[in-house]
């Protein structure tokens, strides 16, 4: 499934030649059922506890998905923003290519 998820960006970077903004949205690190709702937003740097195994991190494809496509349609070397978690289990990070 990345593969063609990438190749989809392939396919729409050229639109950037012409000022179009290629945004891509996913949940790439979250799990609904191993919520901490008493836990609060926390860094990853101080999060305790080890990070979660890929398929519990990302319980299904669609999730991961929107990530392919963006690195498709740019470039890398990426930049990583790192916004932290919340919630135990909620990964809040984006990525900037091209």
């Amino acid at each position: 499934m990345a593969k063609h998820h990438h190749e989809l960006g392939k396919g729409l970077a050229s639109l950037r030649d012409y000022g179009v903004l290629i945004l891509a949205s996913g949940g790439i690190v979250h799990n609904l059922r191993e919520i901490q709702w008493q836990a609060r937003s926390t860094s990853p740097s101080t999060t305790a506890r080890a990070p979660p195994a890929p398929c519990v991190a990302t319980p299904t494809d669609e999730h991961l998905e929107p990530f392919f496509v963006a690195l498709g349609a740019g470039s890398l070397p990426a930049r990583r923003l790192e916004l932290g978690f919340a919630y135990g289990s909620l990964g809040m990070e984006s990525f900037v290519f091209g």
